[in-house]
């Protein structure tokens, strides 16, 4: 972008220079088209030449005084009109090429602006994304462990008290019912050996 506007201006600042150089230096047409103009003949009364001659070259030098004034003219109007194309010429491609310039640079600063933008939202939206999926993943893994954990926990103590439970009642049932069958049995040998005596 810099190389393309140092060329541009390089290239302006040379046309205003050209044109600013001919103006100033270009030998006007007029300046060649002047000459000394020779008085035309005329009829005298007294038929002398001489006078005529002379009132001639006195013609020409007043002519030829004026014609350097009109080359003179000429040459300046030639100057001021230059100046004044090298100066609109010179405003016409500073004002292109200052909007060329501004132009490319706000495309390039726009174009470094979204994909910065785009880049550090990207960034922050996937560390957030990431963070809430592990957040909800881990919520649910320990759901559902703490669920199975429990399901297990609940089923071996389940287990472990009914089969402890079983031995305590079967230990109690088979002591209650020793303890009834020796009473019977006692008491029935008893009453047998009583009746025999």
């Amino acid at each position: 972008m810099s190389g393309k506007t140092v060329w541009v201006v390089g290239g302006l600042a040379l046309a205003v220079g050209a044109v600013a150089y001919l103006s100033y230096h270009e030998t006007p047409a007029g300046k060649d088209a002047a000459g000394t103009i020779v008085a035309a003949k005329r009829a005298y009364v007294d038929g002398t030449s001489g006078s005529g001659s002379g009132s001639g070259s006195s013609s020409s030098g007043s002519d030829s005084s004026g014609s350097g004034n009109t080359s003179d003219r000429s040459g300046a109007g030639s100057s001021d009109a230059g100046k004044d194309a090298g100066k609109d010429a010179g405003k016409d491609a500073g004002k292109d090429a200052g909007k060329d310039a501004g132009k490319d640079a706000g495309k390039d600063a726009g174009k470094d602006a979204g994909k910065d933008a785009g880049k550090d939202a990207g960034k922050d939206a996937g560390k957030d994304a990431g963070k809430d999926a592990g957040k909800d993943a881990g919520k649910d893994a320990g759901k559902d462990a703490g669920k199975d954990a429990g399901k297990d926990a609940g089923k071996d103590a389940g287990k472990d008290a009914g089969k402890d439970a079983g031995k305590d009642a079967g230990k109690d049932a088979g002591k209650d019912a020793g303890k009834d069958a020796g009473k019977d049995a006692g008491k029935d040998a008893g009453k047998d050996a009583g009746k025999n005596q």
